[in-house]
């Protein structure tokens, strides 16, 4: 889940109005009760009960049935998805794009409205708030989130289900949250047949084990004793993505497997030296995963290979997020060195992603410009004052007479500029503006000192907006930030 910070920025509206329905969800017919003992799956009808407790019912139905005629996107939420609530301009825009044709309402089965406006309140201090066209039911009492009747027939592992029932009241899907897309709504209400991301509480055949090798879940392989070999595969929509490493004595094979992964941080695993070697390197906006190292040929479709919505600058549709996701494994002997199979695994996806993107990926040293971290004197201002302090990490805000301070306390000094960073939202997306004109963006440790130094220092919070902010605040300490030209490893792509 995101970190509510992400959404500070975010446009957001006030609650219209909030309705009470107190119909009672609970009916007593048995076609019902079978379904809520099982839950409603695909294909299934939706029964016709009450709403219950709507916030913002603008619409005045009270059933689900007076939804019939248009698209129903039931989505489930709580204040402690962050996601979600990135997620609400979205579905408010979507909304009011397909007004008449769907509606999308919100569903909160954990939550009550008081607890919702505490949440609000307190948590977000005001800055998230409901979209005004989208109602949400909550939940009716104090209760266990498990007893509601929505719960009970579309039961979730985790927030984000999105439900889709059609307007003759049939359920049509029940998946994941980036399934729902103009694109997708678009050929839906056109009767297109189109396909879904299922979510992994519903896998349809093959389970989530993450202790046994992925060919052995392939049928034909299932009961063939691999003792050597790699092999790649699209996108599987049955397993959910996920690393493993595996050591299989009796066969004497070590196993590693990539299920659902990015291109991107694939290559990542497999040149794993290149932080070692860039080992000055104290902070970087997106890092490796998100493309900070990695560098393309101009004119490169980005989400080729990585779905991360940072580096393709938009929300990511579940096409978006399959098009850059493949599964690899590799069996080889026990015995084999870890450099070894590494040098094997760049082997292998270079052989497959040159025929399949026309791109191979080494790793180059490039001059760069950074922004420099220098001491200016001779005088050590960080280092804690004694060794007691040297065991005692703590990360706290503390009040001086000039506002907030970020106060570090016997912290390694690169988690001091990483945390300080990700604290001051203006200043990480400086950065990444900055890559993205092609300028500098990573700060890099030139003080001398190694980088889990243990130092004490009190950085502002939520108040840093540019690289010379920091630069000015690190004065006090002796240090400063300089522009300069570096060395740095990145793994390049090439035609």
């Amino acid at each position: 889940m995101k970190q509510w910070l992400l959404f500070v920025g975010l446009q957001v509206v006030n609650f219209v109005y909030c309705q009470e329905n107190n119909q009672s969800l609970n009916i007593n017919d048995p076609w019902f009760r079978d379904h809520v003992n099982k839950g409603l799956q695909i294909g299934d009808t939706m029964p016709d009960i009450s709403l219950g407790t709507v916030i913002n019912n603008y619409t005045g139905k009270t059933r689900f049935s007076d939804f019939k005629g248009k698209l129903l996107i039931l989505y489930f939420w709580s204040t402690t998805c962050s996601s979600c609530l990135h997620d609400f301009p979205y579905m408010k825009k979507m909304q009011e794009q397909f007004s008449g044709k769907i509606q999308i309402l919100l569903v909160n089965t954990a939550e009550t409205r008081q607890q919702i406006t505490e949440s609000f309140n307190q948590r977000y201090k005001n800055k998230i708030k409901l979209p005004d066209n989208l109602p949400s039911i909550v939940a009716d009492s104090l209760g266990s989130f498990e007893n509601h009747v929505l719960f009970k027939l579309f039961p979730y592992r985790r927030l984000g289900q999105h439900i889709w029932i059609d307007k003759e009241g049939i359920i049509r899907l029940i998946g994941e949250h980036e399934n729902t897309n103009p694109e997708k709504i678009v050929d839906f209400l056109a009767g297109r047949p189109i396909q879904f991301l299922y979510p992994d509480s519903r896998l349809p055949s093959l389970s989530v084990d993450r202790k046994t090798p992925y060919y052995k879940q392939l049928g034909s392989l299932k009961t063939t004793p691999v003792v050597y070999g790699s092999f790649i595969t699209p996108y599987t929509n049955e397993l959910e993505g996920h690393i493993n490493f595996i050591i299989d004595s009796a066969n004497k094979t070590s196993t590693m497997h990539f299920i659902n992964i990015d291109v991107a941080y694939m290559y990542e695993q497999a040149f794993n030296g290149i932080w070692k070697k860039n080992a000055n390197i104290l902070y970087s906006p997106l890092e490796l995963v998100n493309g900070d190292l990695v560098i393309f040929p101009p004119g490169t479709d980005t989400l080729n290979y990585s779905s991360n919505e940072d580096l393709i600058n938009r929300r990511a549709t579940d096409k978006d997020f399959i098009k850059s996701k493949y599964c690899y494994e590799q069996v080889v002997s026990i015995n084999m060195p870890f450099a070894k199979r590494q040098q094997y695994m760049v082997e292998d996806l270079n052989r497959f992603f040159e025929e399949q993107l026309g791109t191979t990926a080494v790793l180059e040293k490039r001059k760069v410009f950074c922004y420099s971290i220098v001491r200016t004197s001779k005088f050590d201002k960080v280092s804690p004052k004694s060794e007691l302090q040297s065991t005692d990490h703590i990360i706290s805000l503390v009040e001086d007479g000039e506002g907030k301070l970020k106060k570090f306390k016997s912290v390694p000094l690169i988690s001091v500029f990483q945390l300080t960073i990700q604290k001051n939202p203006k200043l990480k997306e400086y950065l990444i503006q900055q890559k993205r004109k092609g300028k500098s963006f990573l700060l890099i440790n030139e003080t001398g000192w190694d980088k889990t130094k243990i130092v004490n220092m009190a950085l502002p919070a939520e108040e840093l907006n540019t690289i010379n902010d920091l630069r000015k605040v690190l004065n006090h300490y002796d240090l400063n930030i300089v522009e300069k030209e570096s060395d740095i490893e990145f793994i390049v792509f090439k035609k």
